[in-house]
Order: C-alpha cells, then structure tokens, then sequence
C-alpha cells in the first residue's frame, strides 16, 4: 500500500507531507516536497499511540496544537497515514461530520517542516478528498442530507405551531378547496360540460395571493394531480407524465399571470377528454386498455388477456371490436407505434426500440411500422417534424 504509485500523486496534488505508518507505529514511507528526513518527536508517537486504540465512528482525528497548526490522521486498513502539518484556517465545527478533534501541545508537530508552503484554506474539502481517494465513497453526504431534512421538519413544527395562534381557515377558503374537489370529481368522470362551468370560475384557492408565482404554484400541483387522476382511471402513464411534465414546463415559462391561467384552462380541458375516453368504455374493455398500456414492453398475445381478466378468447375479440371500432391486435399495434414514435425523436436505436416493445426482431418491428407509418423508423427519425404530421 505504502508503494502504490497513486500516492505520490495525491502527494503532488495536495502538495502536503504523506507519511505512513504500520501497526507498530514504523515508519514506511514519507513524502516530502523539500529533501530532508521526517523526524517524528517522541510526543507525537505517544499521542499516536494513545488513538490507536480508540474507536472513532469519523474517518479522521485532526492532531491540532494551541497554533492552529494540525496534522489529518487517516486509519486505512492497517496503516496509519498522516496529512500535514497545516495551518487549519477553517472553524472546526463545520467538520463535526468528518473529523474528531484531538488537542497536542506544540513540540509534537516538531517535524523539522518549512511550514509556510503548507496552508489549506477550505480544510473540509481537503478531508473529503483524501477520503474520496481512498474508499471511493462521499462521507458525510447522507449525513448533511439529514441535517437539511431535520432543519425543514423544524421549519414545519414552527409554521404548524405559529398557525395555531392565528384563526381557523375562513369559510371562504374552505370553499375554495371544496371547489377544487368538486372540479376534480367532475374531471374523474370525464365531464367535460360540467368542467367548461367550473372553468369560468376562479380556480385558486384563497389562500393563495394572486400573483404570478403564487399560480405558477398552484398550476404544477394541480398539473401533478391531473396526472395521477388519469392514471389511475387508466390512462396510459408515459402519456399522463409527458404531458404533466410539458404543462411544467410551459408555465414556468409564462411571463402573465394571464398565461398561466389559459395553461392550466388547456390541462384541465386535455386530462378531461383523455379520462372521459376511457370513462366511455365499459369496466372490462377499460382494464383491458389499461393492462395493455401497462404492458407495450411485452409481447402482448390475445390468449394472455383472456387469461389475464378469465374472459374466451372470441368473447374478448367480440367485446373489444364492439367498443372500439378494431380488432385487439390492430389496437396493440397502433399503441406499440405510437410509443415507438417517440422513442425514434429521442434518438434511441431502431434495435432497441424493437427489444423495450417486445418485438421478435427489428425487422419485424422495421416492417409493421413502414405498413402503419408509410415510412421506415429510421426515415420517420430524420424526417423534419413537418414533414410527418
């Protein structure tokens, strides 16, 4: 370990002394910028080998002397790397997570070091480094990411606390969020009439102030809940994302709170008609449209969804061609298309796509696609937009 040529590197890097030490607290190996020998005081080994049998749950002890100056003990495996001395420039409270702090008197960084090269400001990124360096992993991260999520559940308790000594909600906005439920309910059973009559209404709830973030806001949480709505009155999830995610986009975009208010109008209006087309089949031709959705990646065979949902196969075919105007297979087939569709604009490989839509082989897919589309996958891909609408 002590010859491995990425040490000298880090050396080189860190322009910092390395020196490591066994078990035994022997000397191995040390590298130094200037041409002179480490000569390690008598207190130093002392101190060292009074932490060599302490447990510490922090990968680093930092060896500091009433100066400031430091030294970064390192355990790795069984040996001892030591980091230094530096002149810490950092308050040690910001490196509780990484380090333990261990005072020495002065005569123990006695190592005969010109010390003026060796100053570190940030000293935490020093640590993660050679941290890094060795275990490949990030100390700390989950530790500062729980540190963020105590402090916002802190931010919460005291926003829920001051709210208890302010009045109760006004029966104005209770029947804002009322509204806001019947709206949803109405867009559940892909009533598009009832939806028009609740669009010429206010959609914000009260609580808001009506400026441009405020509805941005509401508009993306309402955006979310539309999406959820139709999933799980079948519509096909990637549509329901995509589009939430375009309505996303768009209104962070607007500029008015006029805009934002057509978006949100044109999201309620879309999901409505998307939910109602699925509301307008019966409850086993909409499972059936729902399973198929669900399941484009397979190879979707009309005995499996009999089986699936205990249903004949000719009672299926009869059922579906009824209420959808085409045969099960020919709808499959439109559905794998159109999927296909989008992942040929995002550039994916013509085998790819045919292996994630659970064709036999890319022939088979080149061949159903050119049959439906009139053009091969790989023209549909560089074909302008324009061209293909």
């Amino acid at each position: 370990m002590q010859d491995h040529p990425l040490l000298e590197a880090l050396h080189s890097c860190l322009k910092l002394p390395i020196i490591i030490l066994n078990h035994d607290l022997k000397l191995l190996k040390a590298f130094f910028h200037a041409s002179c020998q480490p000569s390690l005081t008598t207190d130093l080994l002392d101190e060292l080998a009074l932490l060599r049998n302490r447990k510490s749950l922090l990968p680093f002890t930092l060896l500091t002397a009433p100066s400031g100056l430091s030294l970064a003990l390192y355990p790795f495996q069984d040996y001892f790397f030591l980091f230094g001395p530096f002149q810490l420039a950092q308050n040690l409270t910001k490196l509780s997570s990484l380090a333990q702090t261990y005072p020495i008197n002065q005569k123990c960084l006695d190592l005969k070091i010109e010390l003026e090269t060796y100053q570190v400001i940030e000293t935490s990124h020093l640590l993660h480094l050679i941290h890094y360096f060795f275990t490949d992993e990030v100390h700390s991260l989950k530790t500062e990411q729980a540190q963020i999520t105590n402090q916002i559940l802190l931010d919460i308790r005291k926003g829920l606390s001051e709210n208890l000594l302010q009045d109760y909600p006004s029966e104005e906005e209770d029947q804002g969020f009322d509204f806001e439920f019947e709206l949803l309910e109405s867009i559940k059973k892909g009533d598009l009439q009832k939806v028009r009559l609740f669009l010429s209404q206010d959609l914000t709830p009260s609580s808001y102030h009506k400026n441009l973030r405020s509805e941005k806001n509401y508009s993306i949480i309402l955006f979310e809940k539309l999406s959820q709505l139709a999933i799980t009155t079948g519509v096909d999830y990637h549509y329901a994302h995509h589009s939430r995610d375009y309505y996303i986009d768009k209104c962070e975009a607007c500029q008015k709170t006029s805009e934002v208010l057509l978006l949100r109008e044109s999201a309620i209006i879309l999901f409505t008609q998307k939910i109602g087309q699925f509301n307008s089949h019966s409850y086993l031709i909409s499972n059936i449209l729902h399973y198929i959705n669900q399941n484009l990646s397979k190879k979707l065979l009309i005995e499996t969804i009999a089986k699936e949902f205990n249903f004949s196969e000719s009672n299926i075919r009869k059922l579906f061609r009824k209420e959808m105007a085409c045969s099960i297979q020919q709808y499959i087939s439109r559905k794998k298309i159109e999927e296909a569709k989008i992942l040929l604009r995002q550039q994916n490989s013509v085998t790819d796509i045919s292996n994630s839509l659970g064709y036999s082989d890319a022939a088979h897919f080149s061949r159903s696609f050119k049959a439906m589309v009139g053009m091969s996958p790989k023209q549909f891909q560089t074909a302008p937009i324009r061209d293909i609408i």
